[in-house]
């Protein structure tokens, strides 16, 4: 028999991960589970103006093995799988205690309290104004408030990631500390922004857009953004910005436009908002100033098959669904149906306990080959890999949840 044996992240128990590999296998139970299904159900993710656009209905031959390609690859036009919210743990992480993801405007006065173990404001109250203001990232790193709204590309989520970022988040901070208005209660005192964070010790509020990699998976340059990215939108957005507010509330503004970089103080409180890229974003938030590699070491220590070997699964085993109304995942879902195969069920066990019992996995495979029949043309590597995505999906600790907080 032809079968290789595959690192499954899936297959791991996870009280032999570290915490960063937990993360990671939390995002690729739901990538594999979602995969899976394209195996399992025919009906289609792609509108009818979609499949004419690109030719499926058009397709005289082969047209089942394009319509798998293309549906399970529009999986992953979406930005889906986690992978974003999953970069943002890593980073936490790697910044150490003093940082956090996922904190609205209302809340950081509290954490920064309890970051710095400050307990003069017994406590802290929102005014109200904009509740829902949430950020990505955030640090505490002496006297300095590092936020952080991180994208893995010069070129992930377009015109609207930047104005996410810029518009809807930094620079409508950066508004509401020019104008002074009060945002904060702490013990029944109306407080502006400079004066809530000067309290807390924080004399410098850093806003960094950051963008790990350019467009051929190396560390991002400004250079990159240029030429591949939406570098345009993100100095359209501070330009106009820096000509609005320049000089309102008495706040004078300095805009770098080579750096493209927006700063500013108020009564104190130095302001900054600009774009970093590469291992400048991770230096920029972590206490160690950790380069970009140092921190994707930390989840990506190991290599694992889960994601190339499940998509490769899906658009075989989709094409056959689609071809012949059954395919090798559905035989093994029915093997592991209540007493319908107890020899391959046995077996099936074994190598699910024991993911490098490559005898148990060999005589599941001998066991789904004799059901379809000898005159299958389904190589018996194919068959292991059916059986390693689907034990992925199917194992007793897919439910397992991180206990780590970050």
């Amino acid at each position: 028999m032809d079968i290789k044996q595959r690192r499954m992240l899936l297959l791991q128990n996870p009280s032999t991960l570290n915490r960063e590999e937990t993360w990671l296998r939390e995002a690729y139970a739901n990538i594999v589970s979602n995969l899976l299904e394209y195996a399992t159900d025919p009906s289609s993710n792609i509108d009818p103006f979609a499949a004419k656009f690109m030719g499926i209905e058009a397709l005289e031959n082969n047209k089942e093995e394009y319509r798998a390609f293309m549906e399970v690859t529009s999986y992953f036009w979406g930005s889906k799988g986690g992978r974003g919210a999953l970069i943002e743990k890593i980073m936490a992480a790697a910044a150490g205690t003093t940082a956090a993801n996922g904190i609205l405007l209302s809340k950081i006065p509290k954490w920064i309290a309890s970051i710095k173990g400050i307990q003069d404001v017994k406590e802290w109250k929102s005014t109200g104004s904009d509740p829902k203001l949430k950020f990505d990232l955030l640090n505490v790193i002496g006297n300095r408030l590092v936020f952080l709204e991180i994208k893995n590309r010069v070129d992930s989520g377009g015109t609207a990631a930047r104005e996410e970022a810029l518009a809807k988040k930094f620079l409508k901070l950066a508004e509401m500390i020019q104008n002074g208005i009060p945002i904060y209660i702490g013990d029944g005192v109306d407080m502006d922004i400079a004066q809530t964070f000067l309290g807390l010790g924080i004399k410098r509020l850093e806003m960094h857009a950051g963008f790990l990699f350019n467009s051929k998976g190396d560390e991002a340059t400004i250079e990159d953004d240029k030429s591949k990215g939406f570098y345009g939108q993100s100095k359209r957005l501070l330009e106009e910005y820096f000509k609005k507010h320049n000089n309102r509330f008495s706040v004078k503004l300095t805009y770098d436009t080579n750096n493209q970089r927006l700063s500013f103080e108020k009564d104190g409180l130095a302001v900054i908002i600009d774009l970093l890229y590469g291992s400048d974003v991770t230096k920029n938030f972590t206490h160690e100033q950790l380069n970009l590699g140092k921190v994707m070491n930390k989840v990506f220590r190991k290599k694992w098959d889960d994601i190339w070997l499940s998509v490769k699964m899906a658009i075989s085993q989709r094409t056959l669904l689609l071809r012949d109304g059954n395919n090798i995942i559905g035989e093994i879902g029915r093997s592991l149906t209540k007493k319908a195969d107890p020899g391959f069920i046995v077996n099936y066990d074994k190598f699910v306990a024991n993911p490098e019992d490559i005898k148990s996995l060999m005589e599941c495979v001998r066991i789904i080959k004799q059901k379809i029949g000898s005159s299958s043309s389904t190589a018996d590597g194919e068959i292991a890999d059916c059986v390693y995505a689907y034990a992925g999906v199917h194992y007793p600790y897919k439910k397992f949840k991180s206990s780590v907080e970050v």
